[in-house]
């Protein structure tokens, strides 16, 4: 017996969340899982910070990132993102060839200061 129109389920009424519904959402996701690892506030805004950064980059399904544009904006960061970015993906967002590329991007070797600038600084009077 067929469904009458009534019956049947209405799809027009659905949205697809925007842009930042969606990262609002991947952002909740995230928040709940570091709460979870009980990180410190300062390693927690950090996880926040990158991940909103990443999300706010490359905005639709994270699992759907190309992998190269993951290793493009691992690489361009000042800092080492790669473990906001792990844990994300081993936790939030599953994505097992995501970790893969993450794991394969050596750290980043930041110069060691020897505390001397390169230039005098000049005293002023």
């Amino acid at each position: 017996m067929p469904r009458s129109p009534a019956s049947q389920p209405n799809d027009r009424n659905k949205q697809t969340p925007s842009p930042d519904e969606w990262l609002n959402i991947w952002l909740g996701k995230c928040s709940k899982e570091l709460i979870k690892r009980e990180l410190t506030e300062k390693e927690s805004q950090f996880h926040c910070a990158i991940i909103r950064r990443y999300l706010s980059e490359h905005p639709g399904n994270p699992r759907a990132i190309d992998i190269e544009k993951l290793r493009r904006f691992v690489n361009k960061q000042k800092n080492d993102v790669r473990q906001p970015l792990i844990l994300f993906y081993t936790n939030v967002a599953l994505s097992e060839k995501h970790v893969q590329a993450l794991n394969s991007i050596r750290p980043k070797k930041i110069p060691p200061s020897h505390g001397k600038p390169k230039r005098p600084i000049r005293q002023t009077r």
